[in-house]
């Protein structure tokens, strides 16, 4: 049987040898179905599907990555690590000292957690040079009885289900036709598109965990900003439903450090115009002509919200 030892190494020259393709999915075969992972800059991370999401974050730093071990200590199940990270890419390397402790059981990694001065990482350039990328939170926002979490293979007959109706369709990106297989590949490309700031949550139902919506943001981390959107099945509306999403997403994105929520309507979207009047977001005007929306080059309206302004959800959840 392979020791645990023998897995951590094997492990590292994988994460070595997957940095360059961006390809993380090499962790299913290390690590355990509900492994933990806690890099001590961010929360701890929770089962595989979240932490290849994290890893791929990482990864889209790009270039490569070398490993020197100068010490690795094994007792029993546990395996210490005292090693330097350089980061490689075409106009620089990062080298970042650290220590990773791993939990082994039955030749999967259990526990991965990794320990460093955050002066050193903070050292090493703008925000945008040491982006980490970004990951789904450790547990669901919840308030109102919705609750947000990432969306799963088995929510596919829901979306397609949903996106059959016209308001959908006319309003949002939402593909025409979408099918249950459809549906399902939508589903896992939103998975891969978390890393790269593209945040898409399923709206559920709380009691039930059924989809019932989505909400998201497209973060643009050069100005620290994000465009919000969301929809909601049509049996669902006015019920409080979107408004309660959205104010979950923006509460949480404002704890990220975003400095700028804004919303892009369609000016004939009346429900969802009304709804970002409620929610305290600033009409700032009229996009004329501003992108392609399927077949359509609509204009669009411009909402902002920002974190010191006003958020009546607070105390009240508008409905919408």
């Amino acid at each position: 049987m392979t020791s645990p030892k023998e897995v951590v190494l094997a492990f590292m020259a994988a994460f070595i040898a997957a940095w360059p393709e961006q390809d993380a999915g090499f962790l299913a075969g290390f690590l355990a179905a509900d492994a933990v992972y806690h890099n001590m800059l961010l929360e701890p991370v929770r089962g595989l599907k979240a932490i290849e999401a994290t890893v791929a974050g990482f990864m889209a730093m790009g270039g490569r990555v070398e490993v020197d071990i100068r010490q690795l200590v094994a007792e029993g199940a546990i395996v210490a690590v005292e090693r330097v990270d350089h980061f490689e890419s075409v106009d620089r390397t990062i080298s970042l000292p650290m220590v990773g402790v791993f939990e082994v059981a039955n030749g999967k990694i259990t526990a991965w957690r990794d320990y460093f001065d955050a002066a050193s990482w903070a050292s090493v350039g703008s925000p945008q040079e040491r982006s980490v990328g970004w990951y789904p939170p450790e547990s669901r926002l919840e308030a109102g009885g919705v609750a947000l979490r990432t969306f799963e293979e088995r929510d596919a007959p829901d979306v397609a289900e949903a996106c059959r109706d016209r308001d959908i369709l006319r309003f949002t990106f939402m593909p025409d036709g979408l099918t249950d297989q459809g549906a399902l590949e939508w589903i896992r490309r939103g998975m891969e598109w978390w890393p790269r700031g593209n945040l898409r949550f399923a709206i559920v139902k709380a009691d039930s965990d059924r989809v019932v919506g989505q909400v998201g943001l497209g973060v643009d981390e050069r100005h620290r900003s994000a465009e919000g959107y969301y929809w909601v099945a049509a049996p669902e509306r006015g019920r409080g439903v979107a408004s309660t999403a959205l104010g979950l997403v923006v509460d949480w994105a404002f704890t990220l450090g975003l400095e700028r929520i804004f919303l892009l309507i369609h000016p004939q979207n009346e429900a969802s115009n009304r709804l970002a009047a409620r929610m305290g977001f600033t009409r700032e005007g009229v996009l004329r002509s501003y992108e392609p929306v399927k077949d359509d080059r609509p204009d669009l309206v411009s909402w902002s919200l920002l974190p010191g302004d006003p958020r009546p959800w607070r105390s009240e959840v508008p409905r919408g």
